[in-house]
C-alpha cells in the first residue's frame, strides 16, 4: 500500500511570535504502522521532512531502501537503467504503463516563489510527488519518487524490465 500523506496548516510560537507552519504526516503500513512527521513554513518542505522522518524510522526497523540499478538489454546493446535518475525512472514508469495498460498524468502547482510541485498519478492513483525550480525539474523528481514506490511494492518489476528484450 502506498504511503498516505496529510498536510495541515497550523500555528506555533517561534521566538515569542505566532507563526504559521505546515505539518505533514506520512503514514506507512510496513511490518508495523509507521508515521513520519515534518514541520516547515513551506508545505513542500514539510512533506520532504516527513518522508525523511519515515526513512530514518524504516532504517531503524532494518528495512532496506536500496534502489537497484538494472541492466536492460535493448535490440542493439545493454544499457544500465538507474531509477535514481529521472531518465531511468521515466523508462521504468513507461514500461509499467505499457505492461499494464495504465495512463500517466501530472498535476502541477506553483509553490510561491520557491518553485513548482508535481504529482504523478497512474490511473488516478498518486504514485510520486516532486518539487523543483521549474515544472520540468518537479516532473523529473516525481518520476523518481514514483519509480521508487513501484520498486518498493513490486520488486519483480525490475527483473521483468531487464528481461524484456525489445524495451526502449
Amino acid at each position: 500500500m502506498p504511503p498516505v500523506y496529510r498536510s495541515e496548516r497550523g500555528r506555533i510560537m517561534k521566538d515569542g511570535k505566532e507563526s504559521l507552519v505546515w505539518r505533514t504526516t506520512e503514514r506507512l503500513d510496513v511490518s508495523s504502522p509507521l508515521t513520519g512527521i515534518g514541520d516547515h513554513d513551506l508545505k513542500v518542505r514539510s512533506i520532504h521532512l516527513a518522508v525523511l522522518s519515515a526513512i530514518y524510522q524504516l532504517e531503524k526497523l532494518g528495512i532496506s531502501l536500496r534502489i537497484p540499478v538494472v541492466t536492460v538489454v535493448t535490440a542493439n546493446h545493454a544499457e544500465p537503467i538507474d531509477i535514481r535518475t529521472s531518465d531511468g525512472a521515466r523508462l521504468l514508469i513507461e514500461y509499467y504503463c505499457r505492461r499494464f495498460g495504465c495512463e500517466v498524468d501530472f498535476d502541477f502547482g506553483l509553490i510561491s516563489k520557491a518553485g513548482w510541485s508535481a504529482s504523478l498519478t497512474i490511473d488516478c492513483e498518486r504514485m510520486g510527488y516532486g518539487s523543483g525550480n521549474s515544472r520540468e525539474t518537479a516532473r523529473a523528481d516525481s518520476y523518481v519518487a514514483a519509480a521508487r514506490t513501484l520498486v518498493h511494492y513490486c520488486p519483480e518489476l525490475m527483473e521483468e524490465l531487464s528481461s524484456e528484450r525489445s524495451f526502449h
